[in-house]
């Protein structure tokens, strides 16, 4: 599907597939699709600041969640059946989604970004990477 005026859209990331590849000092950004000229986009982001000229294949086209989890809770990173309990993989989520390059191709699965308990860091995960948190 290409990106159409109005889509909601952040900058392209490769689906998480390992840990290293999702630790991250700032989330990601997210914006409004403004306009579309020819080949290009404006992008009027959350910051209230604007991008134009634009080519549609450096976004991801934003989706809401199939199973959204609970934003109230705390949540921990568990990869492969390894639970990371340190404050740098336990936390709050900021936003759930899905993601789709502008290139095209199937919608991922839903991911969660999570803002860590240290506040150092956010982690975008797949949401089967996430548990909640007992007693929270």
């Amino acid at each position: 599907m290409a990106i159409a005026q109005y889509d909601y859209v952040t900058l392209h990331n490769d689906v998480p597939a390992a840990l290293s590849s999702i630790v991250q000092t700032q989330p990601p950004m997210f914006g409004l699709v403004t306009s579309i000229d020819a080949a290009v986009v404006d992008v009027l982001w959350e910051n209230a600041k604007v991008t134009l000229d634009l080519e549609p294949v450096v976004l991801d086209q934003i989706y809401i969640p199939t199973a959204p989890l609970d934003p109230a809770r705390v949540v921990r990173v568990n990869l492969t059946g390894v639970e990371l309990n340190s404050n740098e993989f336990q936390g709050t989520i900021v936003s759930q989604y899905r993601r789709q390059a502008a290139g095209g191709g199937a919608v991922s699965a839903d991911l969660v970004l999570i803002k860590t308990l240290d506040g150092k860091q956010f982690l975008e995960v797949l949401q089967s990477q996430v548990e909640l948190v007992d007693g929270e």
